[in-house]
């Protein structure tokens, strides 16, 4: 069984923020079977099960969003899924990681999963502010207009990919997508 975890930050104040696609991807993964994550008690992470996947949600901030693999079965399948900057919104790129990462939670991933084990990440497209001393309020803010329409389909179609799992292999699912082009 897989483990999907889903990268953002905890708290109504950053729901449908740009930081928070890997929380709306996984939301809409289990709308899809019509299920809801479950909260266990004394652990930092919400759940959900599905027949091939365990989703998880850290109930952290994004900066210790490793911590919740501490819970998990270690060498089961992973996929983290988080916002990328370098990517058009509408622009989904699902591949293996390189361990080599700005973003501050892919680098407690790394540091929790000490090298003991590959994984792959979704990179979901958020775009980039043209202000560079402007990206936190960028990240944490939300999407407006067309952009916010087309990330709220990336993470419909990041789900859809995501799904794929229960009949294909993560390798085989590898790859670049675009809203436009379709799955």
């Amino acid at each position: 069984m897989a483990t999907i975890i889903g990268l953002g930050n905890c708290g109504v104040k950053y729901n449908k923020s740009r930081h928070n696609v890997g929380f709306m991807c996984l939301d809409e993964l289990v709308k899809i079977y019509n299920i809801k994550f479950k909260k266990k008690f004394f652990k930092p992470y919400e759940f959900a099960k599905l027949d091939f996947a365990l989703l998880i949600k850290p109930t952290t901030y994004m900066n210790n969003s490793g911590k919740v693999l501490s819970y998990l079965k270690k060498n089961e399948p992973l996929v983290v899924v988080v916002d990328n900057m370098d990517l058009d919104v509408g622009v989904i790129r699902l591949k293996k990681s390189s361990r080599k990462s700005s973003h501050n939670g892919l680098k407690s991933i790394n540091y929790f999963l000490n090298n003991d084990q590959s994984y792959y990440i979704m990179h979901i497209g958020i775009g980039r502010p043209s202000d560079k001393s402007k990206i936190i309020d960028y990240v944490l803010s939300k999407e407006v207009g067309d952009n916010a329409l087309l990330l709220q389909e990336s993470c419909k179609l990041a789900a859809l990919i995501l799904k794929d799992l229960s009949n294909s292999n993560i390798e085989s699912l590898s790859g670049t997508y675009r809203c436009d082009k379709g799955y």
